[in-house]
């Protein structure tokens, strides 16, 4: 069951990458650090391999990144 604060999700993607990052986000207790170092590292690796990875499949919404900001 997905908690009420959390941002509005696709239902599949409750069990894949994206709502574990989302669970992640909440109890990270730093927001700067949460989005300069570990949100731009996320979305550095994302970019460096998006030729091979399919966001999608792994739950993540094309609005992933404003949802995981602080």
């Amino acid at each position: 069951m997905i908690p009420a604060n959390v941002p509005d999700v696709d239902k599949s993607a409750t069990r894949k990458l994206f709502a574990s990052v989302v669970t992640l986000k909440m109890l990270y207790s730093d927001a700067d650090k949460w989005n300069n170092e570990f949100l731009s590292a996320m979305s550095a690796l994302f970019e460096e391999y998006k030729d091979v990875i399919v966001l999608w499949h792994i739950g993540y919404p094309t609005d992933w990144e404003t949802i995981l900001r602080k």
